[in-house]
């Protein structure tokens, strides 16, 4: 039996056995205080129809007939008449010096309500007699009731099924908290992993069980993973740059053979093929993480111009209108100049690439309310499926319908732009428009600077 199981199953058999506890220890304080508590009840109650009763008497009778209703009075609290100008009668209660503080400094609204002394509630009522200006005072001691939350609880069946609930909720959400932690943190790693951080390695504890178990599973999958990771990366540089040697040689073959036997087609269709060729090698060079130094500082509004510029050539050879809209905006940000631009390029002539003739590709500039920049490139073409979308920020991901030569690139693009904005602390994402595809570039509003001044 792993440990796992004995825990989950120790802590619901506590619980369990913890309400089952609580529940009879209730039912016994019920059985026990229940009788008690009714009797002090009817006692105060006695109380009140004994001083009620005797001040009426007092009041309109004489003293031999109204001691011979005391005298016959069997009660089960403790009373005391005390006369100053006369003899005193007592019923248990005797007239100590606390007693006395009582009678003495009587309280405002000074009249039976009950007043705590050590021994019980004391209530103290002022008599009067018709026919003589004496004082004199009746005092009745009942033991205390118990306090308004147990008298309440005694009463009531919903608090005693709240306190049942609270004890057995508390010890339940400490359990489920303390099994459910370990799988929160690997589920925030492996979020952490999805989005490419390979870095990532849970703390193991001192514990031996599944949890730590799993924890140590994960850390080697991510140490496996990160190596594979780098193994691709080397062995893409390696071809890289042993591809440069033999394209060198061709392209300095072609220079020779142009300059001997002058310009012809199939030079010009080899010299085209190897540019193409070299463009490649350079996104594949560029395309693993680096770390970026964001040192410079840029016009965004000028470079989203000079990029409409440098790429209308482009699109007006596939019958395709440019747009810009929203770069009149004075910003500037801290940035690595070049390495921005790529990223936006690349974005730019795949909406050119893309898009049927005759339609528009639109770049903006907007703002958000946050002061976090939104650079969005806007195509007219069919789009993607929905299932695609994430995929195509992936290194080589191409899909099957474009994957025909004429379609051109070769699936480095959106991953290199990909990389180059979350070095500049930015994401984007693309998102279907109906018609065509819109790529969302942000930057951070923590980018921005002032305009350099002259």
């Amino acid at each position: 039996m792993n440990r796992l199981f004995v825990r989950v199953f120790l802590g619901f058999w506590l619980t369990t056995l913890l309400a089952l506890i609580l529940g009879q220890q209730v039912a016994h304080y019920l059985n026990r205080e229940a009788p008690r508590q009714n009797a002090l009840r009817e006692q105060h109650e006695q109380a009140r129809m004994f001083v009620r009763e005797f001040s009426r008497r007092y009041h309109r009778q004489g003293e031999e007939r109204w001691r011979e209703w005391l005298t016959q009075q069997r009660t089960e609290f403790d009373w005391l008449l005390h006369r100053p100008d006369g003899e005193d009668i007592s019923g248990g209660l005797l007239l100590d010096s606390e007693i006395r503080a009582l009678i003495e400094q009587p309280p405002p609204g000074f009249g039976p309500r009950p007043r705590p002394t050590t021994k019980g509630l004391v209530s103290i009522k002022r008599l009067h007699f018709r026919a003589s200006p004496e004082q004199a005072y009746l005092l009745t001691r009942v033991k205390r009731l118990n306090p308004f939350f147990v008298a309440m609880f005694h009463e009531h069946l919903w608090l005693r099924l709240l306190l049942a609930l609270l004890a057995t909720g508390t010890l339940s959400y400490w359990m489920v908290k303390r099994y459910t932690r370990p799988i929160t943190e690997l589920r925030k790693a492996t979020q952490l992993m999805a989005a490419g951080d390979l870095n990532i390695q849970l703390e193991a504890s001192d514990s031996v069980d599944e949890f730590n178990a799993l924890r140590h599973d994960f850390n080697q999958m991510a140490q496996q993973l990160q190596a594979a990771q780098q193994r691709q990366r080397t062995l893409i540089h390696d071809v890289s740059h042993e591809l440069r040697t033999p394209l060198a040689r061709i392209q300095a073959a072609l220079a020779l053979a142009s300059r001997r036997q002058g310009d012809s087609p199939e030079l010009e269709r080899i010299a085209q093929e190897s540019n193409t060729l070299n463009s490649l090698i350079d996104q594949l060079l560029l395309e693993p993480d680096q770390q970026m130094e964001l040192s410079d500082t840029l016009a965004l509004g000028e470079l989203l111009t000079s990029l409409i510029e440098a790429n209308q050539l482009e699109a007006e050879s596939q019958h395709i209108h440019l747009a810009l809209e929203g770069a009149d905006t004075d910003i500037w940000i801290q940035s690595d100049n070049q390495a921005l631009r790529t990223a936006i390029e690349n974005v730019l002539r795949n909406a050119i690439r893309h898009s049927p003739p005759e339609a528009i590709v639109t770049l903006s500039l907007e703002q958000s309310s946050q002061g976090d920049l939104h650079i969005r490139i806007r195509d007219l073409g069919a789009g993607v499926p929905e299932e695609a979308l994430e995929k195509l920020f992936l290194p080589f991901y191409r899909l099957d319908e474009s994957r025909q030569r004429g379609s051109g690139g070769h699936g480095l693009g959106l991953a290199i732009c990909k990389r180059i904005i979350h070095s500049h602390g930015g994401q984007v994402k693309a998102c279907n428009r109906e018609p065509g595809l819109e790529v969302d570039i942000v930057l951070p509003a923590e980018l921005r600077v002032a305009p350099p001044t002259l």
